[in-house]
């Protein structure tokens, strides 16, 4: 609207030239300054309202007393003199302004004039009767217009004066502009007269008229308070800038994000505040590196650059910010278009602004931006013309720019690591002594002195100087660069990754000049920033994004806490704090709050409340609403349709006893599939009927509540009919509790019994329904918020009330602690606590650093460390390598160095006898946690030096991990007897595994022995999703893949893999622990693979995201396995299973037996092989024998689950896939 006003102004202003003489020159005159006008109120500039008063004036001058429109002319100059007087509160400009409008009332002819006329007089004499206070002005205006009208009726009670009184009012709201703030209080005082009206005469259409003035009134006054919240905004965004508090980044989010929720995009404000928005946002994620906050920056940026006129001013600047954004989303996601486009963006106004003196320090600041952009691509492209781009570009914002100009530090910090990249081209060392000198200048040029930028710029110029140290041998610069590395890890205020980077280079450096006190002094504030970086407010993709840059850390500080003297606990406490932060971020959340709720019960109902608002989508929901404006009406609707669903859900839940009841319909509803329904209406159409109704009633339940809050993004399940289980779970146990005496009317909407009033009398029923409840609800509203959809405003609600939800548990959590005994509450766990966590064999946790490598042993009693000198970091990543890693060679090799000596120490020095085997959990870090330490050993023939024939192996991740499974309750009070078996014996676009259908038919026949109800039909992720919950087994034989590049992208192969994947990510986001399934065995290929290096610390991939999701068991696979060797495996397994009961130590036990078999029957193999070798040299007649013997032996080589060569016909056995090495148990 204010470009189309922009237009007309300019082409009346261009055609008045030619209209000197023409008659109808006050005409054009006056609708140019009525544009004006229409201007001002937009944007408030002042000059456009000088500019139409002067016109007014010239236009009465011009134009004859008879002219038709010399009324609208007086009026229009008279309400614009009023303009005036608002802003300069002259008093010769209101009384000027009076004057015209009594002129033009003496003027009118026509009543139609008339009324206007009138109506600007009342307003210029009630404006001068509020700045003066004479009461003449105001009762001539009463005169007029009779604006007391309303006043006179409650006096007098005349419905005549009343309903005067609303037309007028009407009028008054009609014509007032609709951003004037006037606006509110006409329709305050309309919408009260109706009011009025409707108590002497109701109409319906007064009623809805009301609703709509309050509506609009409600709006405007949120407009008018755009203005001081946007500035309030801005100042606590600068607070942020000085002092590194995210708390006022948060205030300052949350206030903008309130103005942009009550200012159309029409308003001036709109445009202004969503820039401050996009900028606030664009902080933050450089502060948490979140991703929603950069995709808000990007979104709130164009936003604001679409309300920007564009001729304004502010135009280059928003352009600008988009680039700016556009450059880090490709840092983030790599895709190079993003950063052309930056650089498009960047040479623009660049170009626009170069010559024109007004935007000189913005022209410097976008030539910044754009050298900063083209260095990225130099390093995409290689491109020299790029190189060379970038340090041009610095070089000429630097050289414009004044000393002490807010942006000058910047400007050199870009500069010096362009050259820093030219050097590391060129190797030219006067490149390097430039980048010095700049990057220098850019921390002598940085205000104030606890700018949170200097940490970067410090951590920068230590690298250079370290760099020049190599070159010089000068001690002096190895000493500065120290310094520069330690000023910028000790700078509390600086950005978290910026001085974990700084601490990690830091002991480095010391540790080269054998400074072992001070590296370990370096490692260990560095170690204690990690869990920083992971703020729990974060998405777990952005965890892992700001995780990866602190891989090895951990590592590196337990190992120099060991060579500084620290005994094994010290260390393993700084590998607990360095390593799996993300996993146990998860588990934190989702701890055992046994020992809280015995000692107060009301601060562990406040955690699990709080708890459920990270976790749970539903109470999500409710919250973002309870603290919306519309939160009482839509928190009534989610309770009445909560009373309505339940009504249904118990009426379900009587209709299928009934149908149960019926020969032949026993196990109808037993299966999540509907099975029987035709059956049903052919015999009983009357049942079929009523059931199929009461299903819909319960969809379309669902469906409304989902449509009173549609604009937060809940999504309506697609199959809900397979969710029936859990409702009529739900209706059963409401009926059971209904003829409970007292309950009779339980969860009955005006029923008088509550929840509260079940948990005091029958605590187990409550506990039953707060459970069934729960997972219905997360099955009705799975995946509520839409984290990567289209509506924005959703994603963006949802990461800012992770936000503030995170506040309140961390201000919880402190609370907690400061109560006696709760001390500890979610802190590192105690020498006694990881003690306990062995009560059931030892846990070894091996650590693999540059600087050393050590076994740490952690029995009931004691910790103790024992060295692995012969383990050295780059031959254990030589033999990790996928040709070397299953060798004969490195499983000798890994037990001479590491797990020989440790099984040594603990004292199993000898084969066990298979009834009393002893079990050892192994937690292995950085490149140890891809090699096989439980198949590692001397492997032939009667040779007892292997882990094998030692102990039974598991792996954990962590301690942490291990005490947060040994705490979980895993006695459900609805044990289930399901088992979800799949087998992808075709997958599409991969190789047909013909074993997959062998082994799911042998485990179905298992399965039935064990007493277990088979689930075989489903292969799609939905499916998977919604059983998994109430299954006690998941079997999966298929497919898998592994995502070296985001771990959280690996998954299981099901049907739907193209469309919809069950990933790691997606199993973070489960939470079974309320029903805890026993074991899950993935049955595929590199379910234990973790991604690359950078990924290794946080050890996530398919087998801890099912653990983490609640299994209690998992067993899956290091690398890819052999299909037919795999129906082996899981039949011996299952077999101990079922012939020793389901027991914790039924798990490790069959893998180990299954394992086991398949090692002798390798090793059988190689001895015949051996045999076959020898039988060359011998007499025919003894060649036959032996052969004889050979083949009662030897095996075909079978297909693989994923690619493996097959090898059935090599002639060195030695060099075929040992099938027995990759699988693992993960668990107790």
């Amino acid at each position: 609207m204010t470009e189309v006003i922009d237009e007309w102004i300019i082409d009346l202003g261009q055609s008045r030239a030619g209209l000197e003489d023409n008659p109808d020159l006050p005409t054009y005159l006056d609708s140019l300054s009525t544009f004006l006008e229409q201007r001002f109120l937009r944007l408030r500039d002042e000059a456009d309202l000088e500019e139409a008063v002067q016109l007014g004036r010239e236009v009465l001058h011009l134009a004859p007393t008879d002219h038709p429109k010399l009324v609208s002319f007086m009026s229009n100059l008279s309400r614009c003199l009023g303009h005036q007087h608002a802003a300069s509160h002259s008093l010769s400009t209101i009384d000027e302004a009076v004057q015209l409008g009594r002129q033009a009332i003496l003027q009118t002819k026509h009543a139609e004039d008339k009324d206007r006329s009138q109506e600007n007089l009342a307003t210029q004499l009630y404006e001068r009767f509020l700045h003066q206070g004479t009461l003449d002005d105001l009762d001539e205006a009463i005169r007029i217009l009779k604006t007391i009208l309303h006043a006179r009726y409650s006096k007098l009670e005349k419905i005549e004066d009343l309903d005067e009184a609303i037309h007028f009012g009407r009028l008054l709201v009609r014509e007032t502009f609709k951003f004037s703030p006037m606006l509110p209080e006409h329709c305050w005082t309309l919408s009260d007269r109706l009011m009025k009206r409707c108590k002497v005469n109701f109409q319906k259409e007064n009623v809805l008229e009301v609703v709509e003035l309050v509506k609009q009134a409600r709006k405007q006054e949120s407009i008018n308070e755009a203005g001081p919240l946007n500035n309030l905004a801005v100042k606590l965004s600068v607070e942020y800038t000085k002092t590194g508090d995210l708390q006022h980044l948060d205030q300052a989010i949350n206030i903008g994000e309130q103005i942009m929720q009550t200012v159309p995009e029409d308003h001036s404000t709109f445009a202004v505040g969503s820039f401050n928005l996009s900028n606030n946002f664009f902080r933050r994620y450089l502060k948490l590196r979140a991703k929603a906050d950069l995709e808000g920056a990007i979104n709130f940026g164009i936003k604001s650059l679409q309300a920007t006129p564009s001729d304004s001013l502010k135009k280059h600047e928003r352009w600008n910010a988009i680039s700016t954004y556009l450059e880090h989303r490709y840092t983030r996601e790599g895709d190079i278009a993003d950063l052309d486009q930056a650089i498009k963006i960047g040479e623009l106004i660049a170009q626009e602004t170069k010559d024109n003196v007004a935007y000189q320090d913005e022209y410097r600041r976008y030539l910044n931006n754009l050298g900063l952009r083209y260095q990225k691509r130099f390093l995409w492209s290689s491109s020299h013309h790029d190189l060379e781009e970038a340090i041009s570009r610095g070089k000429q914002a630097v050289l414009g720019t004044i000393d002490h100009h807010p942006d000058i530090a910047l400007f050199y910090h870009n500069l010096s690591m362009a050259l820093d990249i030219k050097y590391e081209d060129s190797e030219a060392l006067w490149d390097l002594e430039e980048a010095i000198l700049w990057g220098r200048t850019s921390i002598s040029q940085t205000y104030p002195d606890n700018n949170p930028e200097l940490a970067r710029y410090k951590s920068h110029l230590g690298m250079l100087l370290e760099k020049l140290y190599t070159i010089s041998n000068n001690s002096q610069d190895r000493k500065d660069a120290v310094e520069c590395y330690d000023s910028a890890l000790q700078q509390v205020n600086g950005v978290t990754q910026y001085r974990v980077e700084a601490g990690t280079k830091l002991l480095r450096c010391h540790a080269m000049m054998e400074n072992w006190e001070q590296a370990f002094t370096a490692a260990q504030l560095a170690v204690s920033l990690i869990p920083l970086l992971s703020h729990r407010s974060l998405e777990n993709f952005d965890k892992q994004y700001v995780l990866c840059q602190a891989a090895g850390l951990g590592c590196d500080a337990a190992a120099l806490g060991l060579k500084t003297g620290r005994d094994g606990l010290a260390a393993l406490l700084l590998l607990e704090q360095g390593r799996c932060v993300l996993s146990e971020s998860i588990q934190d959340i989702r701890m055992n709050l046994k020992n809280l709720r015995a000692k107060n019960p009301q601060k562990a109902e406040e955690f699990m409340r709080v708890r459920s608002e990270l976790e749970d989508p539903m109470a999500e929901v409710i919250s973002i609403l309870e603290s919306s404006d519309e939160s009482f009406v839509q928190t009534q609707v989610i309770q009445t349709e909560s009373h309505r669903r339940f009504e249904i859900i118990k009426r379900l839940g009587k209709l299928q006893d009934e149908i149960q009841s019926i020969d032949g319909f026993e196990n109808f509803g037993k299966t999540v599939e509907l099975t029987g329904l035709e059956d049903l209406k052919c015999k009983h159409p009357e049942k079929e009927e009523e059931f199929m109704r009461l299903y819909d009633e319960l969809q379309n339940s669902q469906g409304e509540l989902v449509s009173e809050i549609n604009n937060r993004s809940i999504s309506r399940p697609d199959h809900i009919y397979r969710r029936h289980r859990l409702i009529w779970d739900l209706g059963k146990l409401i009926a059971d509790v209904q003829t409970m005496p007292g309950f009779e009317d339980f969860m009955e909407v005006s029923g008088s019994t509550s929840l509260k009033d079940l948990k005091l009398k029958y605590p187990e029923k409550a506990e039953d329904f707060v459970r069934l409840r729960s997972d219905l609800e997360n099955c009705l509203t799975q995946r509520a918020f839409v984290s990567e959809s289209n509506n924005q405003s959703s994603a963006k609600a949802h990461t800012n009330h992770r936000y503030g939800t995170v506040r309140k548990l961390d201000q919880l959590v402190a609370d907690i602690r400061a109560m006696p005994g709760l001390e500890n509450f979610m802190t590192a766990p105690d020498r006694t606590e990881i003690c306990a966590a062995a009560n059931c064999g030892p846990i070894v946790v091996i650590n693999a650093s540059s600087y050393r490598c050590d076994a740490i042993l952690i029995q009931e009693n004691d910790i103790k460390t024992i060295p692995l000198p012969d383990l050295i970091l780059e031959e254990a990543k030589r033999r990790s390598r996928r040709d070397q890693i299953d060798s004969p060679s490195t499983l000798k090799w890994l037990w001479h160095t590491v797990t020989g000596p440790i099984i040594d120490a603990l004292g199993f020095l000898y084969s066990t006898v298979q009834s009393d085997w002893p079990h050892v959990w192994w937690i292995p870090t950085g490149i140890l946690t891809r090699l096989p330490l439980h198949a590692s050993g001397l492997h032939y023939q009667g040779s007892t030096e292997t882990v094998l024939d030692r102990v039974i192996s598991s792996y954990s991740t962590s301690i942490r991990c291990m005490i947060y499974a040994r705490q979980q309750d895993f006695s459900p009070p609805r044990a289930s007897s399901k088992a979800l078996l799949i087998g992808m014996e075709t997958t599409p676009e991969h190789s047909h595994l013909k074993f997959a259908k062998q082994e799911v038919n042998t485990l179905e026949r298992m399965f039935k022995e064990m007493s277990l109800d088979v689930l075989d039909q489903f292969t799609c992720k939905k499916d998977v999703e919604l059983l998994l919950p109430d299954c006690k087994l998941f079997h999966f034989a298929g497919h898998g893949y592994a995502d070296s590049k985001d771990p959280l992208q690996s998954y299981l192969l099901l049907q739907d893999w193209k469309t919809d994947r069950l990933t790691v990510g997606s199993l973070l986001e489960m939470n079974l622990c309320n029903n805890p399934p026993f074991l899950g065995y993935l049955s595929a290929c590199g379910t234990g693979r973790s991604g690359d290096d950078e990924f290794i610390d946080e050890n996530l991939h398919l087998i801890s995201a099912y653990q983490l999701a609640g299994f209690r068991h998992v067993i899956g696979t290091l690398w890819e396995v052999n299909d037919e060797q795999c129906v082996h495996v899981a039949r011996r397994t299952y077999e101990v299973i079922r012939d020793t009961g389901m027991t914790d130590e039924s798990v490790s036990l069959g893998l180990h037996e299954a394992c086991r078999d398949l090692r002798d029957q390798w090793l059988s193999e190689r001895a015949n092989k051996q045999i076959r070798m020898r039988s060359r040299i011998l007499p025919d007649e003894q060649k036959r024998e032996y052969r004889t013997l050979s083949r009662k032996s030897e095996s075909i080589e079978p297909s693989p689950r994923d690619i493996i060569p097959d090898s059935s016909d090599d002639e060195d056995i030695s060099r075929r896939p040992l099938h027995w090495i990759p699988y693992v148990h993960f668990g107790l």
